[in-house]
């Protein structure tokens, strides 16, 4: 299936195009998190007052993006219900720190931004930044890296460990060399096959990306282990949670 599916919007730009389509912000609200560090200058947020001043946020513009839903009922709208992620938060659950995790804090460009995050994994989730990318630019203290959630630049710090002048690194596909001592077509159906970065070891068989995610990552988000199917593009794994791996590993990529 094409990317997109049957989504309404998707039929109707596959239909008339995207020049027949206008884009702009009908209203901008409040983003309260920013407001109250500005407000605050050199206050340090945890992560608790972080998710409530971001609820806080969601909650009026996705209040009155319902509104707008209701109103107009648009037919390019697949759905019309808006969902409130964080109703279902509950406190205790913010004290669990994930294993191996280290301690982050972010800073804006202008140093006034001060958040903390008891691991990479919660920072990577409430930053709206993927794990990959927030694994390249850690510590780096020339290269800030954008935020979708705080809508800004900002600069990631383990305290553990000191600031580099490195630059991000990136893999380029075409150092890499394609798949070529192994028949593709002969692998069993329906499996997700991690390949080691010399595209001829096997890494691990999987079932689903939820499998893989959980048994080559420990993790039990797959929204990052999706993007990387079938591409020919390498993703961080931590091997030590895996059930393919062997302990001499400390860092594969697949």
């Amino acid at each position: 299936m094409d990317r997109g599916g049957h989504n309404p919007l998707y039929l109707a730009v596959r239909e008339f195009g995207w020049q027949r389509f206008t884009w702009k912000p009908i209203l901008i609200t409040n983003n309260h998190m920013i407001n109250y560090l500005e407000k605050n200058p050199g206050v340090e947020l945890g992560q608790n007052s972080l998710y409530i001043l971001r609820s806080f946020t969601q909650f009026e513009s996705r209040v009155i993006e319902q509104a707008f839903f209701s109103q107009l009922r648009h037919r390019l709208n697949g759905v019309h219900t808006v969902i409130f992620p964080f109703v279902n938060w509950q406190n205790d659950s913010w004290v669990h720190f994930e294993k191996d995790s280290i301690s982050l804090r972010v800073e804006s460009k202008d140093r006034k931004v001060i958040l903390i995050y008891p691991s990479k994994n919660r920072a990577a989730i409430s930053l709206g930044i993927p794990n990959t990318t927030l694994d390249r630019y850690i510590n780096l203290q020339n290269y800030p890296v954008y935020s979708t959630d705080l809508n800004l630049e900002v600069f990631l710090i383990n305290p553990a460990k000191h600031l580099t002048q490195d630059s991000p690194k990136y893999y380029d596909p075409d150092t890499i060399s394609p798949i070529s001592n192994i028949d593709l077509y002969a692998l069993e159906k329906g499996k997700l096959f991690a390949l080691c970065i010399d595209k001829e070891t096997v890494y691990g068989v999987c079932d689903n990306p939820s499998h893989a995610a959980l048994s080559l990552d420990g993790k039990s988000d797959n929204k990052y282990i999706r993007r990387y199917i079938s591409l020919e593009r390498p993703v961080l794994v931590e091997p030590r949670y895996g059930i393919f791996c062997d302990e001499s590993w400390m860092k594969r990529e697949y």
